[in-house]
């Protein structure tokens, strides 16, 4: 997992097109020990996933799908997280998205989807357990050879290649002085796999204020996306992604941190405080 995280988190993108072809025996079992390891996130909640053949549900009375957003889609990967659980999103989040850096790797495409699928179709292709919820799933196979002229207008729409600047997400010690790459030091990579990180809508809802070796992750909600997506909170889920991207790059550069609850800034009342990263290392 130490090596080239950087390289196929700025490869992966959202493919919406994929090939018919049956994955190879192989790469089935690569992906299932992806799936069945390290499902700890950094805030403590345990994740479990599984890889779901649609072909294998042709006959059966289940109803899986994405509402046509995808095409081509056979394997899917979901996975549950106990609902309610402090930082559970943000768990779910982080652990999924280190799998979906290591299948990049691997050659293979995936698409975050969050609002649009039944979760109670999903749920019944495993043994599902009260108090358990699915707040994301996956598709994964080899992308398709050709993008068609509807995946091009999807990705267009949803902003797929605009990110906001540095100086709209990342402070230093206040909210007015904006972080500089320079500023940033050898932190500035592990920020920049933050800022073109994938999110609902491309609203990239995360803040971080830079104070010496911590920084302090911040939610600032889009109205949007909070209110078109009531089931499960993916604003929460895409902070864990950045979490994801900026703790697995640093430590692609041998630096190691601690996630923990940190002294409160005084903010604007929309965002919401959700951890501070400490790093390990002497200036």
């Amino acid at each position: 997992m130490n090596r080239h995280t950087t390289e196929a988190i700025k490869a992966r993108t959202s493919i919406r097109k994929y090939s018919s072809h049956e994955l190879p025996g192989k790469k089935l079992s690569e992906i299932f020990d992806i799936l069945t390891t390290e499902n700890e996130g950094p805030f403590g909640n345990m994740c479990r996933f599984w890889l779901i053949d649609s072909e294998s549900y042709r006959n059966e009375p289940v109803k899986l799908g994405t509402y046509g957003f995808i095409s081509g889609l056979r394997y899917i990967i979901a996975g549950t997280v106990t609902k309610g659980a402090h930082l559970n999103m943000e768990d779910y989040g982080y652990v999924l998205e280190r799998k979906i850096i290591q299948f990049t790797r691997m050659g293979l495409g995936t698409c975050w989807i969050g609002g649009t699928f039944r979760r109670s179709e999903y749920a019944k292709t495993t043994t599902f357990h009260d108090g358990e919820i699915i707040p994301a799933i996956t598709p994964i196979g080899f992308p398709g050879e050709k993008q068609g002229f509807r995946e091009r207008v999807i990705k267009y729409l949803a902003r797929s290649k605009s990110r906001k600047e540095w100086s709209e997400l990342f402070f230093d010690r206040t909210l007015s002085k904006p972080l500089t790459k320079e500023a940033a030091g050898i932190f500035a990579n592990a920020l920049e796999m933050v800022r073109i990180a994938p999110s609902a809508n491309n609203a990239q809802p995360w803040r971080i204020i830079k104070e010496g070796k911590q920084f302090h992750f911040f939610l600032a909600r889009n109205k949007v996306v909070k209110e078109s997506y009531k089931t499960v909170d993916l604003q929460r889920i895409d902070l864990g992604i950045a979490i994801a991207h900026f703790d697995l790059s640093l430590r692609e550069e041998g630096i190691s941190g601690l996630f923990q609850t940190a002294n409160k800034f005084p903010v604007p009342e929309e965002w919401t405080y959700i951890t501070s990263y400490t790093a390990f290392f002497s200036e």
